[in-house]
């Protein structure tokens, strides 16, 4: 994460929000869409295929908004606001109702667990930027 608050931090166009916080988010949900990525891919060889389908659907939906997410948070410069705002709460919804789907098939399949834990995270770091103002 180091390197990911040393290059937001140095750009020279006045962040509306702490750089700390951004690269904190941007990791989180880097490591989220990769954790949502191996769990899908695990899904797959599993024995309960067909039980494990909603999970790998909403694994897979969550991949994908995590990812647009830290890369458009990693791009502050000039940043559309409102852009900002719905996609930290796309990433939040995606992520709980991912984590939601990962924990109840937790207790037969640890990947499942971890994606749940790792969604949850996500979740909570988009809420609490969310809850930033803006110039802070």
């Amino acid at each position: 994460m180091q390197i990911i608050e040393s290059m937001i931090s140095t750009r020279p166009n006045g962040l509306k929000r702490d750089s700390k916080r951004i690269a904190e988010c941007v990791a989180t949900c880097a490591e989220c869409e990769l954790a949502c990525l191996a769990c899908a891919d695990a899904c797959l060889v599993e024995h309960d295929l067909g039980m494990l389908r909603r999970c790998m659907r909403v694994t897979m939906d969550c991949a994908e908004v995590c990812g647009i997410t830290a890369r458009l948070l990693a791009r502050p410069f000039s940043s559309d606001s409102e852009l900002e705002w719905a996609l930290l709460e796309a990433c939040a919804r995606a992520c709980a109702v991912c984590g939601a789907a990962c924990y109840h098939q937790a207790e037969k399949h640890e990947h499942c667990k971890l994606c749940g834990d790792a969604c949850r995270r996500c979740e909570e770091i988009c809420r609490e930027l969310l809850r930033e103002p803006e110039g802070s």
